[in-house]
């Protein structure tokens, strides 16, 4: 007996006798939901789980499931088919839960009697003929009328037998049991014993009437354990009758047009076979999606194969010279072998390759560069026999935390000379994203302009005011950010170098005045891009002065919220740019402003974290000195574990520079940080390295403290965002839920 095997129940726990289930039973959500990202979730759920029995002995059934699951992702994910499809399963469930059809009793028709049972067999009156008509009547005729009017044959009279002509007495009604019937009048005075044998055979004919109908009666024969309808009489089919009957599944699926019964036809005839309906053709299939990642697609001679599929920044021909891409594409990577004798012409796919769509329909569109083209996309070109080719097409790149379970590639096969369509299936652990190439260094020369001299910069101040005199009376923290960016925007478009620089410098002091650490980091680049400055120097100058008082333009408790975390951001960057003097004073000047002014505020100052900024500086002073004498180890002896060691954990913590640091790291004596770097350096595309990767740096930065903390987290998150796009379901969430918590303790 072969196996039953029921994959909904027996991988997502279904017991409802539907099959298959609704898309939303599917999913596990509730019926009708509405939110898209339950939706994906569930969907992601449950395919996750379903894929884990891919590589089984049921790996059909899992394949099959997963077709559904996805059909029901894109079309609850999609509006306009989530409407249709819940307008449909609305309409169903209401046909569902539509009452019966009350249908009335069948009308009596002349010759046929309904079968009835026998608590329903009503005791109608009995009509007796007068003792003047008893000439023409007799015991038995009028037994045989009453007994085949209850029997329901056909051809039976229903009605008493008719009064003889000339008998126009008005009849008489008696119980169900008739009187004793005159006499025949040979036996007038006849023994009483042939009056009594005759009444005992009259009432055995009706006693032996009701047992038959009764016994036509399916519902008790269903008492007595008989069983249906019996075998040598066939039940009546009259036309009203077999309306009002119930109609059962197999009598109403499918639909056979019914055969007329003969006018003629004796009990126990067979009735005739229904004609079998002809089997409808069932509709053409359309071809299916060829998995890119496993095998390619024969178009006649030329086998087809997709090499690889890759967010990057792709390399341009432009002029006869290569042309570095400013943003980044999809690149697609097609190789195909002539297997034939003869040259093939290929037409090239190129950008007239058809849309690209994502598992949620979403269309990427084939990407152009106008006056140039990408490198490696072919155009018309012959492939030799037994020669090869690889194309490139170049698409409109997903997003980085986007959901793709995979990607739809059609290719005509017209390029080729054939007919159809070439279906790829990108699977989401096929795509790659590289990172932004680094700009070539340049060496230009310093075209920045030297600072105004002190009156040059006074008078220009001077100015700046009379022009923005109502700016400046405002006291008011967004007052002052609103006069920061007239004063950006005016600096911008100047081409005075005094009146810039004192417009910069007096953003500078606005910017902290209204809270604003953005316009004040923006308006110190903006000195530093145009002056040959010291813009620590400066920054050092404007905080020093946020702790003098200012009696006329008092201070709100934002502006010195903005100093402390202005001072803590350039006490790292320069640290970051080993710039120890400048980085203690800032560091220091933080701590000050934020340990003064912290108790008096209401709102949030660091004090907590500008101590420990300040202690951390000092650190990083002494892990510079103990660098430097690694450095000099290292140049006479390279592979000592110890002086790697002190030079990566230095290249990550301070200078930030992991391209510097993962060589460094592979050779150290810490084995975990050894087998880390190790993997970093291989630079795996699977997703569930990537993550495995992640959550090994994740628990090393956890150990640690300082600057050296910080800089393992965020390594650990990149690792977590280049996963995240080809992950799924409970992987996907648990991702997400890391970087949540890295935020949550500052690390972006």
């Amino acid at each position: 007996m072969p196996e039953s095997f029921d994959p909904y129940l027996s991988w997502l726990g279904i017991r409802d006798p539907e099959r298959p289930p609704n898309h939303y039973r599917l999913l596990g959500v509730a019926l009708y939901e509405s939110d898209p990202e339950i939706l994906a979730h569930a969907a992601d759920r449950q395919m996750s789980h379903v894929r884990t029995f891919q590589a089984g002995r049921r790996s059909a059934e899992s394949q099959r499931l997963l077709n559904e699951l996805a059909a029901a992702k894109v079309c609850l994910l999609n509006p306009a088919k989530k409407a249709g499809y819940d307008a449909a399963l609305q309409a169903r469930e209401a046909v569902a839960a539509a009452p019966p059809l009350a249908v009335p009793p069948p009308l009596p028709v002349e010759g046929h009697s309904p079968a009835v049972s026998p608590e329903s067999l009503p005791m109608p009156p009995m009509t007796v003929p007068p003792p003047e008509c008893s000439s023409h009547s007799s015991l038995s005729s009028w037994s045989g009328s009453w007994i085949g009017t209850a029997s329901g044959k056909k051809g039976d009279s229903p009605h008493l037998p008719e009064r003889p002509e000339g008998c126009n007495a008005q009849m008489g009604t008696a119980p169900f049991f008739p009187p004793e019937p005159p006499a025949p009048t040979a036996a007038k005075s006849g023994s009483p014993l042939v009056s009594a044998a005759i009444v005992v055979l009259a009432l055995l004919a009706l006693v032996l009437g009701g047992l038959i109908v009764a016994l036509r009666n399916p519902g008790f024969r269903a008492v007595l354990g008989l069983g249906g309808t019996p075998q040598d009489e066939s039940p009546a089919r009259d036309g009203a009758a077999e309306e009002a009957r119930p109609k059962t599944e197999e009598e109403t699926e499918p639909v056979v047009e019914p055969t007329p019964e003969p006018k003629t036809k004796t009990d126990g005839e067979p009735k005739p076979e229904p004609k079998p309906e002809k089997p409808k053709p069932e509709p053409p299939k359309p071809p299916a999606w060829v998995d890119a990642s496993k095998q390619g697609i024969r178009c006649g001679n030329v086998e087809v194969k997709i090499a690889s599929a890759a967010v990057a920044w792709p390399q341009l021909l432009q002029d006869g010279a290569k042309v570095p891409a400013t943003e980044p594409c999809l690149l697609i990577s097609i190789t195909l072998e002539n297997a034939g004798a003869a040259p093939v012409e290929y037409a090239g796919w190129g950008a007239a390759a058809a849309a690209l769509k994502d598992s949620l329909e979403k269309s990427y569109a084939a990407k152009t560069f106008p006056g140039a083209t990408v490198e490696g996309q072919l155009g018309q070109t012959a492939l030799e026999a037994g020669g090869t080719a690889t194309d490139v097409l170049c698409f409109e790149p997903p997003a980085a935390d986007e959901l793709i379970d995979y990607l739809r590639l059609p290719l005509p096969a017209a390029a080729l000379g054939q007919q159809g369509t070439l279906q790829f299936q990108i699977p989401a652990a096929m795509l790659t994203r590289e990172s932004a190439p680094a700009p070539e260094p340049k060496t230009v020369a310093d075209q920045r302009e030297d600072v105004p001299d002190d009156d040059a910069t006074q008078k220009a101040l001077e100015r700046i005011r009379q022009l923005f005199a109502d700016d400046f009376r405002g006291n008011t923290p967004s007052q002052r950010k609103a006069l920061t960016r007239k004063l950006l925007g005016a600096a911008r478009t100047e081409t005075n170098a005094a009146l810039r620089y004192a417009l910069l410098s007096e953003a500078c002091d606005q910017a902290i005045a209204g809270g604003d650490v953005d316009q004040f980091r923006e308006a110190l680049r903006q000195i530093d891009r145009h002056y040959r400055v010291d813009t620590m120097l400066r920054a050092i100058g404007v905080l020093q002065g946020m702790l003098q008082p200012s009696p006329k333009r008092p201070r709100g408790n934002e502006a010195y919220k903005a100093a402390a975390v202005a001072g803590m951001q350039l006490a790292r960057a320069a640290v970051a740019q080993e710039r120890y003097e400048a980085a203690r004073e800032l560091a220091d000047l933080a701590w000050r402003i934020a340990t003064k002014y912290g108790s008096d505020t209401k709102d949030y100052v660091p004090k907590k974290e500008a101590a420990d900024l300040k202690r951390e500086v000092q650190v990083a002073q002494q892990e510079y000195d103990t660098f430097r004498a690694a450095e000099t180890v290292l140049s006479q002896q390279p592979d000592d574990p110890a002086a790697n060691l002190t030079c990566g954990l230095y290249c990550i913590s301070v200078r930030s520079d992991w391209k510097a640091a993962l060589p460094l790291l592979a050779k150290g004596k810490d084995a975990a940080l050894r087998k880390l770097a190790e993997d970093d350096l291989a630079e795996t595309v699977d997703p569930a390295r990537m993550v495995e990767l992640a959550e090994g740096w994740w628990g090393v930065g956890q150990q640690k403290d300082g600057m050296l903390r910080r800089a393992i987290l965020l390594r650990a998150k990149s690792w977590y965002e280049k996963a995240l796009p080809g992950l799924s379901g409970l992987d996907r969430e648990g991702v997400n839920k890391r970087l949540r918590d890295a935020a949550a303790i500052g690390i972006k």
